[in-house]
Formats: structure tokens, sequence, C-alpha cells
């Protein structure tokens, strides 16, 4: 069920899907509009409640209560995804460490032992990961500007860059992520789209933004630096 969609009325068995929008503590925040309260019995999977946080992406499933959702179940999901060469590496173990993605200045990649690692030659935990290495990154906000990293593809070389996650802000025609900012002035018209993949126009897309709708930005990697061509919002 959409987060606005809820209503008032209590309801034994409610379920919701999207962005923290407002957190007050672990066991107190809203996603969307849906006032979200976790208690001892709560069930978390794939993340701990230290790592809710405004723009993590959550499923909550429990009863509608007086317009509040106890939550029974919290799980987290992907909302940030990227997508370039490797920059720069931090190991700790072979299967944990941090890395930095070119193009993506500023955000920590956090890999873990429980991220799932796999792609071309052999990749099977962090220390078989190489500096240039291109990868796509899936995982969810951490603290500040580091990501959780839940899975790792490494892929053949290529130009690619991608970059989603919540919105942090956006003033035509710049779009901040992650706290990096993009500059859209190179995307075509027809290249920006809403939910749906469907074409909506520049004037149009930034007038459909809030803060922490899930945006994706594709561009490629040139000798000149980053040259983005489509945008999309996914929620």
């Amino acid at each position: 069920v959409k987060p606005d969609g809820l209503g008032t009325e209590n309801d034994a068995e409610a379920e919701i899907e999207g962005i923290v929008t407002l957190f007050i503590s672990p066991a107190e925040f809203y996603v969307g509009n849906v006032h979200v309260q976790t208690t001892s019995g709560t069930v978390f999977e794939h993340g701990t409640p230290e790592e809710i946080a405004t723009g993590v992406k959550l499923e909550i499933e429990g009863p509608l209560v007086n317009s509040v959702l106890i939550a029974e179940k919290v799980e987290f999901k992907d909302s940030l995804k990227l997508e370039s060469d490797v920059a720069s590496m931090n190991t700790s173990t072979n299967d944990a460490g941090t890395l930095t993605l070119v193009g993506f200045p500023g955000v920590t990649v956090s890999v873990s032992s429980q991220t799932k690692i796999e792609g071309e030659n052999s990749l099977r935990r962090f220390s078989d990961i190489h500096l240039t290495d291109h990868l796509k990154i899936r995982g969810r906000p951490g603290s500040h500007t580091t990501i959780i990293v839940t899975d790792v593809v490494r892929t053949s070389s290529s130009e690619s860059v991608v970059l989603q996650g919540p919105l942090d802000s956006a003033v035509n025609p710049n779009v901040v992520i992650l706290g990096i900012s993009v500059d859209t002035t190179t995307i075509a018209d027809n290249q920006f789209t809403g939910v749906g993949a469907v074409p909506i126009g520049r004037g149009n897309f930034f007038g459909s933004l809030a803060p922490k709708n899930v945006v994706e930005i594709r561009g490629m990697r040139t000798s000149a630096g980053l040259a983005w061509r489509e945008a999309r919002l996914h929620q």
C-alpha cells in the first residue's frame, strides 16, 4: 500500500513500503506521511534499528492503531544504486572494506562480510576487487555519505555511470543526491521520465520532485568528466 493511502481507520494488518521522511528515533519515525513506531518485539530484516535514518527505504508490516503503524516487521530495502570504476580502496579484511568510485567524490562505499559479491573473473570477496574495476552497487544509506552495500557486481569495462538515491534537493537544472550535485543541462528534454519510465519533460520532472523522492541519473564518463544523459523519477 502506498504510504499516503493507509487512511486513519484502525486495521489489524497494514503494510507500507517507502522512504523515511522524518527520523525521530529508531522507535519513532515517518515513512511518507505515515507515523511508525517500533517496539521491543519488532523484527528487523537486512538491517538494525540503528541503521534507520532519513532517506532509508523500508517495508513495514503491522497493525494500524489510531493512525500509527505499530511495526511488527521492518525490512530494509535498497534505495541506492551506483555504477562506475573503483577510484580507491581501503581493505580491512578479505571480506570487508571501503572504496570510492570515479565521479562520486565524498561518497564512501562500505562492503561487509554480509554483502553479496559476484561478477566476472571469479569475484567472490572484497579482496578480489581491484582499482579501476567497473562495479554495479546496490545498497542503502548509512551515516553521512556512507553507503551500506548489499550487492556488488563486477562487469566488463564500461564508461557508464549511474547515480540513484533519495533526493536531497533540486533547483532546475541541478539535483543533489548523496550530497553530489548533478547538472542536468546535458540531458535532452525527452530523456526526463516519470514513474514507469514515461517521458514527462524537464519542466514536469522538476515540478514533480519532492524531498526524498528516489531519482536515478544515468550518463557516461568522458575525457571532460561526467556527461549525464537520462533522469528518471522512481517515486
